[in-house]
């Protein structure tokens, strides 16, 4: 479990992961967990915090937008996370038996490929898509969320392929993370112990002051322009990304 000290210390982190999201649409695991890392946590910790404290406020997000989300349509979606997940967390452990430096490299390398691919890959809006993609956009999910915690890119990129309003397009990506939570953190605790479910708690507790990085996010929002909020949170992640592939070089 955390001492008190390094709570606050990831309390802060995962608010200014909620901050970076609210106000650019994303980022509150890919700034997270590099971070709580860095912190000191164990990749499995930092990832039970993250995703202990962001199901909670997706699940209360939920209740808020129900009327215009349909969960039953992307169900496909979720199979495929539950698939890839397992197969996500043998691959973490297989980068863990290497040392931890190795997994924060990970880590680091899959922050600049979404950041890059974010930044450059604008795919088309249709009104629907076929019906394996769904399933191939979970399984990458599930696979990048049981090894590093990450599993939204391959998800954001198939929202964005949609002709979605802004409330379906939310709603999705908060289900996809409520059904997929209970997996990753099940697997978590029988592959590297019960312990895990220890930090979930404790990242859950975290979730109130989601609250205050999301509202400062949307502030920020309405003040810049969305270009201005997209450089800023493009080079923070470029920063968190290099230090996880090349902080063993500085420190």
């Amino acid at each position: 479990m955390m001492n008190p000290l390094l709570w606050l210390v990831a309390a802060g982190i995962v608010t200014l992961g909620a901050f970076i999201q609210s106000a650019s649409g994303f980022g509150l695991a890919i700034v997270s967990i590099p971070l709580l890392t860095l912190a000191g946590l164990r990749l499995p910790e930092a990832v039970a915090v993250v995703i202990a404290a962001a199901t909670v406020q997706a699940a209360l997000g939920l209740r808020s937008i129900r009327a215009a989300f349909r969960p039953a349509q992307t169900l496909p979606v979720a199979a495929g996370q539950w698939i890839g997940t397992p197969l996500g967390v043998l691959l973490l452990v297989t980068l863990l038996e290497n040392g931890p430096e190795v997994a924060r490299q990970a880590v680091g390398g899959v922050v600049i490929l979404f950041n890059t691919l974010h930044l450059t890959l604008r795919p088309k809006p249709r009104k629907q898509l076929h019906s394996l993609f769904g399933p191939i956009a979970g399984f990458g999910g599930g696979l990048l969320g049981g090894l590093v915690g990450m599993g939204g890119p391959p998800l954001v990129f198939f929202a964005m392929a949609h002709t979605w309003d802004g409330k379906r397009f939310r709603g999705f990506l908060w289900w996809q993370l409520v059904c997929n939570a209970p997996v990753v953190l099940t697997v978590y605790a029988l592959q590297f112990g019960v312990d895990v479910l220890w930090f979930a708690l404790q990242g859950a507790l975290c979730a109130p002051v989601l609250w205050l990085g999301t509202r400062a996010g949307l502030a920020l929002s309405g003040r810049w322009s969305r270009a201005q909020i997209m450089v800023v949170a493009a080079l923070l992640l470029y920063a968190v990304g290099l230090n996880g592939l090349l902080g063993h070089l500085l420190y």
